[in-house]
């Protein structure tokens, strides 16, 4: 089953980059933000998977977690393009430890979906809304796919996406099931809710 799960962060390197990065955190959020939505940008331009897009996202974070943002000069990199760009890959590549293994929690949100049966809802709109808030996730400054399996992050979107599309839950624990308890499931519900309000609110502003 490691397949379906990934390396997380520790609580060690969460405080450290919260607490030692160059940048004021308010600043370091900012810019994980835009790089994230950069990156997902840059895979719809490619037409790439949204998979391949995800897991880029991922990866990236994991490096933002073991190098502070901005403690190497990114943009020095695309100036200097077939040297820098190229070291720069080995660093990350280094700093990750050469792991690149990256679990999704989409297909288990659309296989916890089937479980459900849609929770009588419709297939396509309430799978893409749980879509939707797994792709919004990736963009959370709390880093939520690195303190997360993706079981509780596909159990968590399944949650938001019933809720929004008002589908009618089973009243009892029914993500137990599926290996998450309550608290984890309330704390990513509430936190994928506010990466969705913070993208639609940048969308509005055009930030």
């Amino acid at each position: 089953m490691s397949h379906m799960t990934n390396p997380l962060a520790t609580p060690d390197q969460l405080f450290q980059r919260r607490s030692f990065g160059a940048l004021p955190i308010e600043l370091q959020d900012i810019i994980f933000f835009a790089t994230q939505c950069l990156t997902q940008s840059a895979g719809v331009l490619l037409q790439l998977p949204q998979s391949v897009t995800a897991q880029a996202n991922v990866l990236l974070a994991r490096y933002w977690l073991v190098e502070p943002i901005m403690s190497h000069e990114f943009s020095s990199a695309y100036h200097a393009f077939h040297t820098r760009l190229l070291a720069l890959e080995a660093r990350i590549l280094y700093a990750l430890s050469f792991d690149t293994h990256v679990a999704l929690p989409h297909p288990l949100a659309v296989t916890y979906l089937q479980a459900l049966e849609f929770l009588g809802a419709k297939k396509e709109r309430i799978g893409k809304r749980a879509v939707a808030y797994l792709n919004t996730a990736l963009l959370s400054p709390q880093m939520l796919y690195l303190t997360s399996q993706p079981n509780a992050l596909a159990v968590a979107a399944v949650y938001n996406a019933a809720r929004d599309v008002g589908a009618k839950m089973p009243e009892c624990e029914w993500w137990e099931v599926f290996d998450v308890d309550r608290e984890e499931l309330g704390f990513l519900v509430e936190e994928a809710a506010r990466a969705m309000d913070e993208k639609m609110d940048a969308m509005e502003t055009g930030v």
